[in-house]
């Protein structure tokens, strides 16, 4: 996370970053699995297998095809840098043989939610200074490769600035929704508890309801009801997180029981409750044994 301060001629200047930033991102925690260096694939792009909780990264360097995946296509041309959230299925579809930089990455947030969970980046994503990138990648599967326990702190470094085109193409397309809809998001964080529709958000918006569901879904890269769910969620996470039991947060956040938190929390981050608990234990993040 960048600096909340900056040095200026007169002493420390507060910055516009603070409240403008998920506080949840300052928790984000990289780990890097596996990764090669100018692979090559033809008609006949084998597909790594990676753990169902890893992220793939591919910066494409030449060659020309397509990749699907969420129901979407998605180009492979030079100067691209694909991301596969974890979890997800794809197939590819090559015309003219593939060079490519890749890796299967952990990027989870809190504890041991996934960092795509709450944070919607491009699945794809140009990068205009080419050789800039591609030396930075060449940075990171270096260190990647020699697997020298004293350079994890420059490894996690290095994806972070791997991935940092994608968190900041979330965050920009997050702020330009922000001010369009910043009476129905204000609105919705402060009621989140309550069973709020479709309707209830389109009508603070003095949209119609299809209109607006259609134009918030352009503007942040989800719809209204999903933005919804995943805002409680996190809400639900943290308390959950702070050690208080699951009954409480179920009441606390308009869920019918804990047995409905936690299909809720499951559907948006992949684990179940118990399961992020012993994460966070595992990391350090969570509450201790009560």
């Amino acid at each position: 996370m960048p600096s909340m301060y900056k040095i200026g001629m007169r002493g420390p200047v507060r910055t516009p970053l603070i409240g403008r930033v998920p506080p949840w991102l300052a928790t984000l925690r990289t780990e890097s699995l596996y990764g090669s260096r100018a692979s090559r694939f033809g008609r006949t792009w084998r597909v790594h297998q990676a753990p169902e909780d890893c992220c793939r990264l591919y910066w494409i360097r030449s060659g020309l095809g397509s990749l699907v995946h969420g129901s979407a296509h998605w180009a492979l041309r030079p100067g691209t840098l694909h991301l596969i959230p974890a979890g997800r299925s794809m197939r590819s579809s090559v015309e003219r043989t593939v060079c490519l930089h890749w890796a299967h990455v952990r990027l989870q947030v809190l504890g041991g939610i996934e960092l795509t969970a709450l944070l919607d980046p491009p699945c794809m994503i140009e990068i205009p200074e080419h050789s800039a990138y591609d030396a930075l990648w060449g940075r990171y599967l270096d260190v990647l490769y020699r697997g020298d326990p004293a350079e994890v702190v420059l490894l996690d470094g290095l994806l972070r600035e791997v991935i940092s085109p994608l968190v900041a193409a979330a965050l920009r397309q997050a702020g330009r929704a922000e001010p369009r809809f910043a009476a129905v998001i204000a609105y919705a964080r402060a009621h989140l508890a309550e069973p709020l529709q479709l309707a209830d958000l389109a009508r603070l918006s003095g949209l119609e309801r299809t209109h607006f569901a259609r134009t918030f879904r352009a503007a942040t890269g989800v719809s209204p009801m999903a933005w919804l769910r995943a805002q409680r969620v996190e809400a639900a996470c943290a308390d959950i997180a702070g050690g208080a039991t699951l009954a409480e947060v179920a009441r606390r956040w308009g869920y019918c029981d804990a047995f409905h938190l936690s299909k809720a929390v499951k559907a948006v981050t992949g684990r179940s409750p118990v399961r992020l608990l012993a994460d966070w234990r595992c990391s350090g993040h969570g509450p201790g044994r009560r």
